[in-house]
């Protein structure tokens, strides 16, 4: 009886052991699904286009995401005369309602998008072959129209004052910052990419939760700044990318940043209690 009692219990652990496995590789193969979206090509192609008497070669490329009402647009842009000379588009669709299409549009180097919410009854294949393709030629022409062109290139030296991990120390570290303004002459948007560098130790570091600046006219008497912080990967759904706040003001963006913005960034005391070292 004790011998039979003893392989039961060997055999229980065994099962627990096989069970446990299986809940993890389910659970890691989840996350894993979540982040990760199977594709399929749905489109693709390479035309040449003139815009302001220049020739451009622009190509596309769109895929369709298996399982879902989701549809990813690239399209890439360069002049046949000055290969620098060239850009990208990004484009998401999404049905998110019986009569609603969720588009994202990015042509800029940062990561928040342009949004808005089409109201239709179709699904975003059709919504795709009926109305965005035909408007391919006019999307790229749109991008390269409102190509960012760097207005200033800003250097700043400072002491970041810092608490250290253990919360018990203050740390006082020689900061250079560098920020560089870019504007887009079609929608007078300014994009603000900040730098910091350690002289200590000569390199570059990210500084903590601060992060990037774009200004955007949100309406007449409106600008909207959007912040978010630093990286150069493409956010993963659910991540947080950035914040808003609204300005009621008569300046342009660029109007904005010269008489408001700039100071801000002249004058403004850096003080976090992680920093982030790359």
């Amino acid at each position: 009886m004790g011998i039979k009692m003893h392989k039961f219990k060997h055999v229980e652990k065994i099962i627990f052991l096989i069970l446990l496995i299986t809940t993890v590789f389910v659970l890691i193969s989840a996350s894993s699904a979540s982040v990760y979206e199977e594709t399929k090509k749905i489109d693709s192609g390479k035309k040449i286009i003139t815009v302001n008497n220049q020739k451009y070669q622009i190509t596309w490329m769109s895929k369709q995401v298996i399982g879902n009402d989701k549809k990813y647009v690239d399209i890439s842009y360069k002049s046949m005369k000055n290969k620098k000379n060239s850009g990208s588009l990004y484009i998401k669709l999404q049905k998110t309602g019986k009569n609603k299409i969720a588009l994202e549009e990015k042509f800029s180097p940062m990561i928040v998008p342009n949004e808005k919410t089409i109201q239709t009854q179709v699904n975003t294949d059709k919504y795709y072959w009926k109305k965005l393709k035909p408007l391919i030629d006019k999307l790229a022409t749109t991008s390269i129209l409102n190509k960012e062109t760097l207005k200033y290139n800003e250097t700043r030296s400072y002491n970041g004052t810092f608490t250290d991990y253990t919360g018990q120390k203050i740390i006082t570290i020689p900061y250079e910052m560098n920020w560089k303004v870019y504007y887009y002459n079609k929608t007078s948007s300014i994009e603000i990419l900040k730098r910091y560098y350690n002289m200590d130790k000569k390199e570059f570091v990210a500084i903590f939760n601060d992060g990037n600046i774009r200004i955007d006219k949100f309406s007449k008497e409106k600008l909207r700044i959007s912040m978010y912080p630093h990286s150069n990967k493409v956010p993963m759904d659910g991540d947080v990318i950035v914040s808003h706040k609204y300005v009621k003001t008569n300046l342009s963006p660029k109007q904005y940043y010269l008489q408001v913005y700039k100071n801000k960034l002249e004058t403004e005391k850096l003080t976090n209690k992680i920093i982030y070292e790359n």
